[in-house]
């Protein structure tokens, strides 16, 4: 699954399974869990992550005119971590 899915989504698909055949134990549809021993955590990526440049927030908060607007803006580049 994985040379054809992304890592993330390959573990999401396995803890989705686990989650279903963990069900169908407690119902006992199944005996046993196949996915049980698979890791089905996700693992952090910052492939997406990118900085956004003071400047260009500056640039963006003079054309915003909402105060509300303006606030959720400067929270999100200088408020996060």
């Amino acid at each position: 699954m994985r040379r054809e899915r992304k890592e993330n989504t390959a573990r999401k698909t396995v803890r989705n399974a686990k989650t279903m055949f963990r069900f169908a134990v407690k119902q006992g549809l199944v005996s046993s869990n196949p996915f049980e021993q698979l890791k089905g955590a996700t693992i952090r990526s910052d492939d997406n992550r990118m900085l956004v440049e003071r400047e260009t927030i500056a640039k963006v908060l003079a054309k915003v005119k909402d105060p509300t607007k303006r606030l959720l803006i400067a929270l999100a580049r200088y408020g996060g971590s």
